[in-house]
């Protein structure tokens, strides 16, 4: 997850200076994109805003300090172009405001901008395009705030083909805190008992989308309409309690605290006793490591294989990471 944010500026302080800090808001034309353009252009600061109808195009370039740029998602020639755009403009990007597809702001939209510390862009549908197309133009970020990453996961299980694994680059860290820890799923499942293996070759676990996003979701006006149109696009995955490594073909623990939900086979009761004990074993320290970043670090994780926790101890420092995320296959368990 790559979060950008908008530094706060003084209410007097609009001027040709923060005109130079350009902002990318995706999204633009109606509702909190739009909103969120208004926003930041009256206080000076140089906003391309994103939007597809003609009309939109033509009402975001009436107003000042707007640029707008045709930008769909999921078009990855209209990504290219407006990517193009903003090299062309010279000023880079100072922030990205990604609002296209997902749900996010809210009640932030209404403050102050001296109060507008969080801007921030979520990964949830069609969005990593934007984010890895446009991060070689960032030229400032900041923090990291409203994510509720802050759990054990294995990213986006609750997909049909979660991810293969990402690859995190460290541009700026805080002084202390915002380790990653990571833990091996294929130990996790070595250390349980022969019996309980053997009983987890036959189960398979619900993975929700909702399970992982809806405290965040509802935190929002709005976010309880949103949810239920991403839980439409991303229905209950089922996928297989064990895993075999496509590559390796060692078998590893897939079940997660974030995304899982329940086992299919076992009564509501029987599931949540059973997935209580599964997921504290997967959190032993037995099985983990800690990286302790370091600027310039880049760290690949396998996501078919291990878990992962952001630890969440550096408040708002500034810590600046480009993420690149590989695309998966669905998950299976073949009995060795």
């Amino acid at each position: 997850l790559m979060i950008f944010a908008i530094p706060p500026v003084a209410a007097d302080s609009h001027s040709q200076e923060n005109a130079q800090k350009a902002i990318l808001v995706t999204g633009a034309s109606t509702g909190i994109g739009r909103r969120t353009t208004e926003l930041l252009a009256s206080k000076g600061y140089f906003v391309y805003a994103g939007a597809r109808k003609q009309k939109d195009l033509e009402a975001l370039n009436a107003l000042e300090n707007v640029k707008a740029v045709r930008l769909d998602v999921t078009i990855q020639d209209e990504i290219d172009a407006a990517v193009e755009t903003v090299r062309k403009g010279g000023r880079g990007l100072y922030g990205l405001v990604n609002n296209a597809g997902v749900f996010t702001g809210g009640p932030l939209i209404e403050t102050d901008i001296g109060e507008l510390q969080w801007l921030f862009d979520v990964n949830v549908y069609g969005v990593y395009r934007v984010t890895q197309s446009f991060a070689p133009l960032i030229i400032e970020s900041k923090g990291r705030a409203h994510d509720s990453e802050h759990y054990w996961h294995t990213d986006v299980s609750y997909q049909e083909a979660p991810s293969m694994g990402s690859i995190l680059a460290a541009k700026k860290i805080p002084e202390s805190g915002g380790d990653t820890l990571f833990a091996s799923m294929y130990a996790a499942y070595d250390a349980l008992a022969a019996p309980i293996r053997k009983m987890l070759e036959e189960l398979t676990a619900q993975h929700s989308f909702e399970r992982g996003w809806a405290t965040t979701y509802r935190m929002f006006e709005g976010g309880e309409d949103k949810l239920h149109e991403l839980k439409n696009i991303f229905p209950l995955m089922t996928h297989p309690v064990l895993r075999t490594h496509p590559e390796t073909e060692r078998t590893s623990l897939y079940v997660n605290e974030y995304y899982t939900s329940r086992i299919n086979e076992l009564s509501e009761a029987e599931s949540e006793a059973l997935l209580k004990l599964l997921h504290h074993h997967a959190q032993l320290p037995d099985f983990h490591i800690r990286h302790t970043w370091q600027a310039d670090d880049i760290v690949f994780w396998d996501n078919r294989c291990t878990q992962h926790y952001a630890s969440n101890d550096y408040g708002a420092a500034h810590r600046v990471m480009n993420r690149v995320t590989l695309v998966g296959d669905k998950p299976y368990f073949r009995n060795p």
